[in-house]
């Protein structure tokens, strides 16, 4: 029977699962009860045969339905669910897909990205690394392997991954990466909507002088506010001339911008040059904390 050696080719344990019923029809030919006539025994028996078989049967079907749902098939569905925001669902299908074909450079990367999204950090580094060597050219992947330790709270192999982005971006020869002025070190999720974290190659040659950036989006994934940390050359002289801080030091201002243009200042912090993220890290995250609790698209006069 067709359906019966395709669902046996599985493994043991369907043959097992399978057996059972014919096991049971092997027990009424032997057993005699209760002083029933051997062949109503065996009419009854023969039907709760049949019964059985077909329960048995049934949730094999969606077995072999699911053994032989391709690779092709398996990434097809995971990218509309993943359209549809559901990242969840979309793992299993993904991880389906690598395992009939472990290199396919669009489902690995679909599968970071969702491991990210949810929160599965572990999944989400391993499966970086996996890219990492299918596509070693790829710049676009270290930003992910940084978003995925600092998940995993990996700090050496974090900040190992950012130095390797930072020599790259250095190079005259990568012009994608070139014109890049920031990368994506962080992300994860805050009441219904998400944080992503900004960090600036080059701080003080941009217009701002922004090291690092926080945008604070909604559930629809609109920006609500941003908190960015900066230090401007002439600001950082004036302070330091006063005396207000050491040499080995620096003068950070820490600024939120609000839907429709509007400013504040949150604060001044001298700190030591250059501010680590962890230490900017903690800073901006109770701001950004602060800020949602008590504003929301504008601050309050």
């Amino acid at each position: 029977m067709f359906i019966r050696s395709n669902i046996l080719s599985n493994n043991k344990f369907n043959k097992a699962y399978l057996s059972s019923a014919h096991f049971l029809y092997k027990i009424a030919l032997n057993v005699h009860h209760f002083g029933m006539p051997d062949h109503r025994t065996l009419y009854v028996m023969k039907h709760r045969y049949c019964i059985t078989t077909v329960l048995l049967i049934f949730p094999l079907f969606l077995l072999a339905e699911t053994s032989q749902l391709t690779a092709e098939k398996a990434f097809n569905q995971a990218r509309t669910l993943i359209e549809e925001g559901n990242h969840l669902e979309a793992i299993p299908l993904l991880e389906h897909t690598l395992s009939l074909n472990p290199n396919v450079p669009s489902a690995l990367w679909n599968l970071g990205t969702s491991a990210i999204i949810t929160e599965q950090y572990t999944l989400a580094s391993k499966t970086w690394e996996r890219y990492k060597r299918v596509e070693p050219d790829d710049w676009q992947v270290l930003p992910k392997l940084i978003q995925a330790y600092q998940g995993t709270g990996e700090s050496k192999k974090r900040d190992d991954a950012r130095d390797q982005l930072f020599a790259l971006h250095k190079e005259k020869d990568n012009t994608s990466l070139k014109k890049q002025d920031r990368y994506c070190r962080e992300q994860y999720p805050f009441r219904g909507g998400r944080v992503y974290v900004y960090e600036y190659f080059e701080p003080l040659a941009t217009e701002w002088a922004k090291y690092f950036e926080y945008i604070v989006t909604d559930k629809d994934s609109n920006p609500k506010f941003s908190v960015s940390m900066g230090s401007y050359d002439s600001t950082n002289a004036m302070d330091l001339e006063m005396g207000n801080h050491k040499a080995n030091e620096r003068l950070y201002h820490f600024d939120a911008y609000f839907v429709g243009g509007k400013h504040s200042t949150l604060g001044f912090y001298v700190g030591e040059e250059p501010m680590s993220f962890d230490k900017a890290r903690e800073i901006m995250m109770s701001s950004v904390v602060k800020i949602n609790a008590y504003q929301t698209t504008e601050p309050k006069q």
